[in-house]
């Protein structure tokens, strides 16, 4: 005798009809004989949604900044300033002595703004033939500074590209940076990352040039901020390290 086969696909869905009947039936009277406890239960997950999601939000944003950072301004990077204290002050050797200490460790620079002389309504930077490297800025033209510009004291400038389109200035011109004339020698991309009292779009010339220094020979000494920067192989945790190490003997 044959006996027939059944339709469990029929059956299936049947069940998962009434199972589903059920279910909605069993929500739909929890709301009527609770509708406090109901509202306070969607409520709950309506703001564990809005959580998650400004969670989310939030570290893609602060992945997106540190991307940004480590892109225009290096991820072995360090800026030190020097206290506050009027005494305290630091100057061109003790860039040179952390640039001795650290040895092939880190680029080191030192920077700090010249006074603006009249007529000049672009800020400058005063710095040594590091500082390029110290801020891993890209050369779309020319050349960074270099020690040559350094000990001769030469009038050469170099400056970001923004700055050099919106003065429509060319690699090889002579430009005025108030009353005196310095020769551009290299425009480079500053990637918008400025560093507090050192705006990245400024003109920078040697610290050893004196066309604008109105100071004394000490003021001209001083540096406003130290930069750091590891060398390839070097890891960031270690230079800070060896930053404070250093800074723990003064």
């Amino acid at each position: 005798m044959w006996k027939s086969v059944p339709d469990w696909p029929r059956a299936i869905s049947h069940a998962c009809r009434d199972s589903m009947n059920r279910l909605m039936s069993d929500v739909w009277t929890g709301l009527r004989t609770g509708p406090a406890r109901a509202a306070l239960a969607f409520l709950s997950l309506m703001l564990g949604l809005f959580a998650v999601t400004l969670l989310l939000a939030t570290l893609e944003a602060l992945n997106g900044q540190a991307k940004h950072l480590v892109r225009h301004f290096g991820a072995g990077s360090v800026v030190l300033k020097p206290p506050a204290a009027a005494d305290a002050a630091w100057t061109r050797a003790h860039v040179e002595a952390f640039r001795a200490n650290l040895g092939e460790a880190a680029w080191v620079s030192g920077a700090r703004m010249r006074p603006p002389p009249p007529g000049l309504d672009v800020p400058v930077m005063a710095a040594d033939d590091e500082l390029a490297r110290a801020r891993g800025w890209r050369f779309i033209e020319g050349r960074a500074l270099d020690r040559l510009d350094l000990r001769r004291g030469q009038r050469h400038a170099v400056a970001p590209a923004d700055l050099c389109r919106s003065r429509n200035w060319q690699t090889g011109q002579v430009i005025l940076l108030g009353r005196e004339p310095y020769r551009l020698v290299g425009i480079f991309d500053a990637g918008g990352t400025s560093i507090p009292s050192l705006p990245e779009q400024a003109v920078v010339v040697p610290h050893t040039s004196d066309g604008l220094e109105t100071g004394t020979a000490e003021e001209a000494q001083r540096v406003e901020a130290v930069l750091f920067r590891a060398k390839p192989g070097i890891a960031p945790e270690a230079l800070q390290r060896r930053i404070r190490a250093l800074l723990n003997q003064t």
